[in-house]
């Protein structure tokens, strides 16, 4: 949990400074602060339980295989159109699909980003109440360095699911790209094949990623205990089901090709991820992990005296605590507001109201303990909650 803490200040102070030299400069501090707010800001809006998360899908254009299940054939462009995560709503199922091509990828990311996906990847599984996953296989998935990267994201998965693997064991589906020379059959023989013998690897058990709130099972019995702290074994069963529930299909790239956007093809990659996969619904969402890489893991520790910074931390909690009120103010006062801010209104607007509104509505938490307030932000948002314990307890 320290580790975790740490990364938090680390990462709102990076946010806060600018590009540095250990970053790198594939995105600037704008782009990523963006990305991470306008990712966090529809998450916490949204109202939907029910998500499919597509991941590595990095080849060809951008979200194709999200676009071609949902038949969208408009090609979306931008120098960093890979980097964010992107939101569509199936217009058949209303189930959410979330395109997230780089949740593993193979470039080592700056240490700035990497923090940013991190956070923005436990927001969305912490969000979904219902949530299947889609791995896009690398082109090409006879190369050995391809299947490691398959491997490599399997173990990504684990840590990040954590003790939920056994939940997304019917929840986790293939999806490889094909071209037109090559054989569909062919091709799944082929990955069940690398799949038999990814299940037995005992590579990468000591990866580049580092799961930073790993130590959170003081509490649970010896048996969960065992089974959380094996990595190999979590990993080896998520790849043995997919192996074994023949959980993968393909699909050819469609690009601007009007031959391969055809409802036939459509309709059985559909079948495949709307009928065949379940949705998972696990039990223990509070324990899925942040997972960064060990270069970021190395950087929290060389720069403790950021972590150590108690007017930041002091201003992080005081964010946290302004934000939950207001939201939680206007929700118990909208019906005045909007009457203030509706343009019917005739009265030029008197702010002294709107400010007595707020003061009344202050006046109701300043007499609480800590322990009341804390149970008063839990019940509002226990993200935000944990959020301000942890920033509080900085400030001592």
């Amino acid at each position: 949990m320290f580790v975790a803490r740490a990364l938090v200040i680390i990462f709102s102070a990076l946010m806060a400074s600018g590009p540095i030299s250990p970053l790198g400069q594939s995105m600037s501090s704008e782009d990523t602060d963006k990305v991470m707010r306008k990712s966090y800001e529809f998450l916490e809006r949204l109202d939907k339980q029910q998500f499919i998360l597509i991941i590595g899908d990095l080849g060809g254009e951008r979200s194709e295989l999200s676009r071609f299940l949902r038949n969208d054939r408009t090609p979306i462009l931008g120098e960093n159109r890979f980097q964010f995560p992107r939101f569509d709503e199936d217009n058949k199922t209303g189930v959410m699909i979330i395109d997230w091509p780089v949740f593993n990828e193979p470039i080592i990311p700056p240490i700035q980003v990497d923090l940013m996906r991190a956070f923005v990847t436990k927001k969305i599984f912490d969000k979904a109440s219902f949530l299947k996953i889609l791995i896009v296989a690398p082109d090409d998935i006879k190369k050995n360095s391809n299947a490691n990267i398959l491997l490599s994201t399997f173990t990504k998965l684990a840590k990040v699911l954590y003790v939920n693997c056994d939940a997304f064991y019917y929840s986790i589906g293939i999806i490889g790209s094909v071209t037109s020379e090559q054989d569909e059959t062919e091709y799944k023989a082929v990955l069940h094949a690398i799949l038999n013998s990814l299940k037995h690897s005992e590579a990468l058990l000591r990866d580049r990623s580092f799961s930073v709130f790993e130590s959170g099972l003081e509490q649970q019995d010896e048996k969960t205990k065992l089974h959380s702290n094996s990595l190999y074994q979590r990993r080896s069963l998520l790849i043995s089901h997919v192996r074994e529930n023949y959980a993968f299909e393909v699909f050819m790239r469609p690009g601007s090709n009007e031959n391969l956007w055809t409802q036939e093809k459509r309709e059985k990659l559909r079948s495949f991820v709307f009928d065949k996969l379940s949705f998972s619904s696990p039990t223990k969402k509070e324990l899925y992990q942040v997972v960064v890489t060990r270069a970021t893991e190395n950087y929290a520790y060389m720069n403790l005296d950021k972590f150590n910074n108690k007017s930041l931390a002091t201003a992080l909690r005081d964010r946290i605590v302004t934000t939950v009120l207001q939201t939680d103010f206007y929700k118990g006062n909208v019906g005045q507001i909007n009457v203030f801010l509706s343009p019917d209104t005739k009265k030029p607007i008197d702010i002294s109201t709107i400010t007595k509104y707020y003061e009344d509505f202050i006046s109701k938490i300043q007499d609480m303990n800590e322990e009341e307030f804390s149970a008063y932000l839990f019940e509002l948002s226990p993200h935000a909650e944990r959020r301000w314990y942890r920033t509080h307890q900085l400030v001592g």
